[in-house]
């Protein structure tokens, strides 16, 4: 009987010192980059002309980065068409938002001209968390 009691003081303490994982969930991932070196780079992206958009006028402000999903960034920025091809929807990115001044560079296209364009001022990036490259960007009045 004492060596029973013995063996089951045995067995508990050994169940009480294992390991055991009870989450099936898988970890979340979490961004390569850090939110401050998101900002940095979605700022330097900002700076940079594009074919409609000019360079920023003015120093950023109101800046702001999120980590989440590329479907949760691209749902929030309505972008319409879901998730690129070759991307995951799970994927983690950076959304950084900030206002500013951009110049709309907005070109005639067959007599579809806008006389007097409209500026932007907020601009949102979209960044690989991973890399930081860039995803997609939006810029609006």
């Amino acid at each position: 009987m004492r060596r029973i009691m013995l063996a089951s003081l045995f067995i508990f303490f050994l169940a009480g010192c294992a390991d055991v994982e009870l989450s099936t969930q898988p970890p979340k991932q979490t961004a390569f980059i850090k939110q401050q070196q998101a900002i940095d780079a979605a700022r330097d992206l900002a700076r940079v002309a594009r074919s409609e958009i000019g360079p920023d006028e003015t120093e950023p402000t109101n800046v702001q980065a999120e980590e989440m999903s590329l479907a949760g960034a691209l749902y929030q920025l309505n972008i319409k068409g879901g998730v690129p091809a070759g991307d995951r929807a799970d994927q983690p990115v950076w959304l950084v938002s900030m206002d500013g001044l951009w110049d709309s560079n907005a070109v005639c296209r067959q007599g579809n001209c806008n006389s007097n364009p409209q500026p932007f001022h907020h601009c949102a990036i979209v960044l690989d968390a991973r890399t930081g490259l860039e995803i997609e960007s939006r810029f609006r009045p």
